[in-house]
């Protein structure tokens, strides 16, 4: 359920998850959420910089990927110009 609702949820499941925090039985559950957590689609990341920003991405960052390296907790790692 926390993998499908994503954001919020997902955070919390990722920290319940860990061995000192929860029961055994939960840990080997919510465990995988912390590397096998979905990414957020590109269209919704674009939309939600370009709010912020007020402007287009390609104004704002020299070369932004679609699938970036990697994920870092909740966002994607950015490199603004």
């Amino acid at each position: 359920m926390c993998y499908d609702l994503g954001g919020f949820l997902l955070k919390v499941a990722q920290i319940i998850g860990k061995p000192d925090l929860a029961p055994v039985a939960w840990v080997k559950r919510l465990v995988t959420l912390c590397d096998r957590a979905p990414p957020t689609l590109f269209d919704v990341v674009l939309a939600v910089l370009e709010r912020e920003f007020s402007r287009s991405v390609g104004n704002v960052f020299e070369r932004f990927d679609v699938y970036p390296l990697g994920y870092a907790s909740i966002a994607r790692v950015l490199y603004p110009m």
